[in-house]
């Protein structure tokens, strides 16, 4: 049974004495924030503390899991070691998570740093994650216990037959999936292609830098959180990604800034070659395919209405996104090949 770090003051009392953190000087409190995890404010005498309590679906008996969450803090360390502004877990005897009774903790140092709102997002803040990325990148760092995460593309037939079943659960859902039908084959082809280029060269970085993890100081500086995502990846497939994201691919898309975002990160000492980025736009796109099968799996799955439902709502949303990004590819390309052919422009402090 699930029971809230807030309820159990055995675990705050053990927390507390393995990391040394005093004796705790105000009740834990609920923190915003954790999407899947619960979050709390621990008050001690060596200061305040964020506990990351693991959601209770999370599977403790399995040695996989518990090796995953302390390779990515041993990760969130390293990068700091190497100046990144890295928030990693307090480490215990060479461990990162801390297992007690039927529960699972993670310890982090408090930051006052904040992450953006919504309409908060600068090109100035665009540009010092390109450049943070480009250092991240550039550290190459190693960790051992650390594995890549190359997927399988999804096949033709695959989706095909996904298709074929909506018709039977949702007719004037697989009629608009239908619409797109010869653009999502191609985009699978295109993915089955791209994933053993980007396999060349990996390595390790963050995985998940979008604006949810990016906090900001009083100073206006990056602060890197929640590492879960880590591991080895291609480095041009990330950039790209996070340049999407933080340019609004998933609503009113920047090209300017996406642009900028580049060309910052390639300033800043990271290599992206017309190749690469070309396929690492098609593993992106053909990462949007995989989220649409996995929602037309909800709309198939006929026995939980709310799955349906929630299927229903991402495919409308998702379609919208996988078509704009592929009309976006030549002209991408276009951006990096006019920016390749320019000379380097000494780094400035301010953005407009």
């Amino acid at each position: 049974m699930f029971i809230p770090l807030s309820d159990n003051d055995a675990h705050v009392e053990v927390l507390c004495s393995r990391l040394e953190l005093g004796q705790p000087v105000a009740a834990v409190s609920s923190l915003a924030g954790g999407f899947h995890h619960r979050v709390w404010k621990l008050p001690a005498e060596r200061g305040c503390f964020v506990v990351k309590q693991l959601s209770p679906d999370t599977d403790l008996g399995d040695a996989k899991t518990i090796h995953h969450y302390n390779v990515t803090e041993a990760i969130a360390a390293k990068f700091a070691q190497c100046g990144i502004a890295a928030v990693h877990a307090l480490k215990y005897q060479d461990h990162y998570l801390h297992l007690l009774d039927n529960e699972a903790y993670l310890v982090y140092p408090w930051t006052d740093a904040v992450a953006l709102g919504d309409g908060e997002v600068s090109v100035h803040h665009a540009l010092a994650v390109a450049r943070l990325l480009a250092k991240m990148h550039e550290a190459d760092i190693e960790v051992v216990g650390v594995e890549s995460k190359l997927a399988d593309a999804t096949e033709k037939a695959d989706f095909e037959m996904m298709v074929h079943l909506c018709k039977d659960a949702d007719p004037q859902m697989a009629e608009e999936i239908n619409e797109y039908r010869a653009l999502l084959c191609r985009i699978a082809e295109q993915y089955k292609r791209a994933l053993p280029l980007l396999g060349r060269r990996q390595i390790v970085s963050h995985g998940d830098l979008d604006q949810k993890n990016v906090l900001w100081d009083a100073s206006d500086n990056a602060v890197i959180i929640d590492w879960e995502s880590a591991h080895k990846m291609n480095p041009t497939h990330e950039v790209t990604s996070v340049a999407l994201e933080w340019s609004g691919i998933t609503e009113d898309f920047d090209r300017n800034m996406f642009s900028q975002f580049v060309r910052a990160y390639t300033e800043a000492g990271g290599t992206i070659t017309r190749d690469l980025f070309e396929a690492a736009l098609h593993c992106l796109l053909g990462k949007w395919l995989d989220w649409l099968m996995y929602n037309i799996g909800r709309v198939v799955n006929l026995e939980e209405a709310k799955q349906h439902d929630l299927g229903e709502q991402q495919i409308s949303f998702i379609l919208p996104i996988i078509v704009r990004l592929d009309e976006l590819v030549p002209e991408l390309l276009d951006d990096l090949s006019r920016q390749s052919a320019q000379p380097t422009i000494p780094q400035t402090k301010t953005e407009t």
